[in-house]
């Protein structure tokens, strides 16, 4: 077997959705990790892709809360991160749409981040693929210098935990 750099995972308590705590429970676990810039540099286009889903009430817990993402756009610009983006395509509706519903374009904004629509797919060649020579993906990923997943812990029909890993669909 090769040499493998291992993840890190950090875990960290939070018990609501209150702003404040959110943002001091996000520091806490970026701090374990090292700090942004142990992974991050602050000049590069960084874009945080988000897990919406569909259109949902907060409560219902189908996409990532958004006290999460504007929290997190704001751990960005306190650190000095200037072009930072977040969005997604979800499976149903457009995530403009979703973002703005949620409070989420404002809250971005209000920490200079900027909504991104993932409307326009470039085609990709991987001609190494085996199931897929070529695909489609976003212009707004593709863009990206760093790629930050956002998502929501749930379980799936087919699943009993998903995790992050689906996140990546829709980019």
């Amino acid at each position: 077997m090769r040499n493998m750099k291992k993840s890190k995972v950090v875990l960290v308590r939070c018990d609501s959705y209150d702003e404040e705590l959110v943002y001091s429970r996000l520091r806490a676990g970026i701090a374990c990790l090292g700090g942004l810039s142990s992974f991050i540099q602050p000049d590069e286009k960084v874009l945080m892709k988000l897990n919406l889903v569909r259109d949902a009430e907060v409560e219902r817990a189908v996409t990532v809360n958004p006290a999460i993402v504007v929290q997190r756009a704001r751990i960005f610009a306190e650190d000095g991160f200037s072009h930072v983006k977040a969005g997604d395509s979800p499976g149903i509706g457009k995530g403009m749409a979703i973002m703005n519903r949620l409070g989420i374009t404002d809250g971005l904004r209000k920490y200079g981040a900027e909504p991104a629509a993932f409307d326009e797919a470039v085609p990709v060649d991987n001609p190494g693929g085996i199931h897929a020579k070529h695909f489609m993906m976003a212009r707004d990923v593709l863009e990206a210098d760093a790629l930050v997943s956002v998502c929501k812990m749930k379980t799936h029909a087919l699943e009993h935990l998903t995790g992050a890993v689906k996140n990546q669909y829709g980019c």
